[in-house]
This record gives structure tokens, C-alpha cells and sequence, in this order.
């Protein structure tokens, strides 16, 4: 894959899913699954019941969305936008381990063609070098 076209990829996101027809996740646990996807660059959102679904959470716009949760009804593994294609998959974490979680989620990663988290590193070029402060964000 041309490094021009990775920035033209679909992001992941994901989706922690505790509204109707799911049970809640402990403080704890949620919080340590919200800081390992976040710190692998995941954009993580947490979706409870009674709350709007934010734009975040939506895979309406040709992005991809991993919906994990602990789901008390059958989901399907996967679906796909009528309008935009933006491909939804869900997931049944469990009681699985933040890593393990994040594992899933690279899992569904590699398994379609999305945007890799992490690996972008922003880029500000200097127009005025009496002004740098060497802060080293242009590299």
C-alpha cells in the first residue's frame, strides 16, 4: 500500500456499548480499557443508555465502527451501511482483559483496510526560524 493512500483510508473507531441490551462495565474495568485503546491511538467512545449517540460513535460517514460491550442479546458479527458502506462490527468482550480487548480490536483492524492508529505524527513546518522554539513537532 502507497503511502499517499493511507490518508485517504477509513479510521477505526470504537464504540464501548453499555445501553439496552448490554450490562454495564465496572468504573475500573472501563477505565482501564478506555486508557489501553486510547494509548494504542484508537478514537474510543462509550455509549451508555439514555445518552445521544455521538457523532463519534456513528459509522454513517464511510468510517468503520467496533461496537464492544458485554451484550445480553446476539448481535451481528458484522454490518454495513446502506448509504455510506461504513462497516459496523460487534463484539462480545466479556470479562476479557484490556489487552485482550485490544487485541480484538486490532484483530478487526488488520481484517479490513482502515487507517492504522498511531502512526501519523503531526507535521508543522517552520516559516519563521527566529521564531522556533525547538519544540520538535515538526518532526
Amino acid at each position: 500500500m502507497s503511502r499517499t493512500s493511507t490518508l485517504s483510508l477509513p479510521v477505526l473507531r470504537v464504540a464501548l456499548y453499555e445501553g439496552r441490551g448490554a450490562e454495564p462495565l465496572d468504573g475500573a474495568h472501563r477505565f482501564a480499557l478506555m486508557q489501553t485503546l486510547l494509548d494504542k491511538g484508537y478514537r474510543v467512545t462509550r455509549v451508555g443508555s439514555g445518552a445521544a449517540t455521538a457523532a463519534a460513535a456513528r459509522a454513517d460517514d464511510g468510517n468503520a465502527l467496533a461496537v464492544l460491550g458485554r451484550f445480553t442479546e446476539r448481535q451481528p458479527a458484522e454490518a454495513v451501511g446502506a448509504e455510506s458502506g461504513g462497516r459496523v462490527w460487534f463484539r462480545d468482550i466479556g470479562d476479557q482483559t484490556p489487552d485482550g480487548v485490544a487485541a480484538l480490536v486490532e484483530a478487526i483492524r488488520a481484517d479490513c483496510e482502515v487507517h492504522e492508529p498511531g502512526k501519523w505524527k503531526p507535521w508543522f513546518p517552520v516559516i519563521d526560524f527566529d521564531r522556533c522554539t525547538n519544540c520538535m513537532q515538526c518532526l
